[in-house]
């Protein structure tokens, strides 16, 4: 940290000798002037709530991932089960979003364009809504599904516990009678 100190300080006192000044600009418009700053004009008819397909597919695959993980990790030790309830725990909130997308909305850029004539420029992206209605119920299922198999996963945890005591309990009475 010494090192660069020297380095950190140089820099400090240069930054404040870089300007964004410019002679031309002038904060005043005359009347003749015309100016436009984000001027949008939307057709939808979800009123933005549609997810956006980049984050739906990616978010699918990931509570899929995560659920398969979950139960195809083998369990040795009472750690395993524990990062394997949490691990399915976590693919909660990615099954509920794809299922939410799937029941609502999912919104895909299918192209981009941006134009310009006579001083004014248009940016216009062109979108597609689709609605999974079928995938969405199959997803309800799978969302119910993910819940059993934490369930599932507590109930084997809590099995192994009781193993594992009855295990120690075994030793304990071996050695004493040895």
């Amino acid at each position: 940290m010494r090192a660069n100190f020297p380095l950190l300080l140089a820099l400090l006192i240069l930054i404040p000798a870089v300007s964004a000044y410019n002679p031309n600009y002038t904060i005043n418009l005359s009347t003749s002037d015309i100016a436009r700053v984000n001027q949008s004009m939307v057709q939808d008819p979800t009123n933005g709530s549609s997810i956006p397909w980049d984050l739906w597919v990616p978010s699918g695959l990931i509570g899929l991932g995560l659920v398969i993980l979950a139960l195809c990790k083998p369990r040795i030790q009472k750690m395993d089960y524990e990062t394997d309830i949490i691990l399915s725990v976590l693919a909660w909130p990615f099954c509920w979003y794809f299922t939410w997308g799937c029941l609502t909305s999912v919104d895909r850029i299918a192209g981009v364009a941006i134009t310009s004539t006579n001083g004014v420029t248009v940016m216009i992206t062109q979108h597609i809504l689709y609605t999974f209605g079928i995938l969405g119920a199959i997803c309800v299922c799978g969302c119910i599904v993910a819940g059993f198999i934490t369930a599932i996963l507590v109930s084997q945890f809590n099995l192994f516990k009781e193993r594992e005591e009855q295990f120690k309990v075994a030793q304990q009475k071996q050695k004493q009678e040895e």
